[in-house]
C-alpha cells in the first residue's frame, strides 16, 4: 500500500507544464475526486484489496490519496504537459501526512523519498483516467503498460463535475 501511496504522489507532480490555455482545459478535465479500480506494478497486476476503497483527489496542482480507512497515503504536486497525446504528467512526492515511514525498504513516505520525482503518461477517457509512471530509479513509460520500476493505475471519476 505504501508503494501505491509513494506512487500516487510522483503521478501528482508532473500534470502542470502545458500552456495556459491547455492548463485550463486539463485541469477541468482533471480535478474531482477518484477511485482507484484497477492497478498494475512491473507487468503485474496489483491485488485488488491492496486498492479497493483507495480515493485520489485530484486539484489544479496536487494529488491527495486515502485508503479505504480514510488515512492520507500520499500526496504530490504535479504538472502536465498536454501538448501530445497521452499527456505527460511530472510528479513531487510530497509524501504521507505524517513524512514518516518505518518501512523505509519500500521506499514509500520516508522524508528523502518525499524530495523525489517522477515522470509518467496520463489520458483522459471520459470518467475514467489512467495513469503509469515510473517508480525512483525506473525508466519513464512510453506505452500504457509497466515494465521494471513502473506502475499504472486505472481510475474512475466517483463524483460528477461542477462544469
Amino acid at each position: 500500500m505504501k508503494k501505491l501511496l509513494a506512487a500516487l504522489a510522483m503521478f501528482a507532480s508532473v500534470c502542470s507544464l502545458a500552456s495556459a490555455d491547455d492548463k485550463t482545459k486539463s485541469d477541468a478535465k482533471l480535478s474531482g475526486t477518484y477511485t482507484i479500480v484497477s492497478g498494475e506494478e512491473e507487468g503485474k497486476a496489483v491485488p485488488k484489496e491492496r486498492v479497493d476503497g483507495s480515493v485520489v483527489v485530484f486539484t489544479e496542482t496536487s494529488i491527495i490519496g486515502t485508503d479505504k480507512a480514510k488515512k492520507e497515503f500520499f500526496s504530490a504536486t504535479y504538472t502536465l504537459d498536454t501538448s501530445k497525446t497521452p499527456w505527460k504528467i511530472f510528479m513531487t512526492n510530497a509524501g504521507p501526512a505524517d513524512k514518516k515511514d518505518t518501512d523505509s525498504k519500500k521506499g514509500t513516505g520516508d522524508k528523502k523519498d518525499a524530495e523525489k520525482s517522477s515522470t509518467g503518461l496520463l489520458k483522459v477517457d471520459g470518467d475514467t483516467v489512467t495513469v503509469i509512471y515510473a517508480l525512483p530509479g525506473g525508466k519513464a513509460p512510453t506505452e500504457f503498460k509497466t515494465g521494471d520500476k513502473q506502475q499504472m493505475f486505472v481510475m474512475k471519476r466517483s463524483e460528477k463535475k461542477d462544469k
